[in-house]
């Protein structure tokens, strides 16, 4: 994991600025390799940009959720989880909801 987790931090993140995704990657695999502290500042701009983009219901909502409990961020937490419950309930795809 921890191999996996270097190879994503040395890849190219590609146009300025990072998207939200590229962000969460990064955060992630620095959380792996360097630890919560230093992949907080990363994980907090994932958070931002994500938050700041059109909801959309995805499995990758999940990695921003755990950023932000990781973060004990509480109301970025809520928020992504009521959005994505509400866009559970509106487009019928109630897998989603646990």
């Amino acid at each position: 994991m921890a191999d996996l987790a270097f190879a994503a931090r040395s890849a190219p993140l590609g146009p300025e600025p990072p998207s939200a995704r590229q962000l969460l990657l990064l955060g992630l695999a620095t959380r792996l390799t360097d630890g919560c502290a230093a992949a907080a500042p990363t994980l907090r701009k994932a958070l931002h940009a994500y938050r700041a983009e059109e909801p959309q219901l995805d499995l990758l909502s999940v990695g921003y959720t755990l950023a932000a409990i990781d973060l004990w961020d509480d109301e970025a937490w809520f928020e992504l989880v009521s959005r994505q419950a509400e866009l559970a309930r509106t487009t019928g795809a109630l897998i989603m909801l646990p």
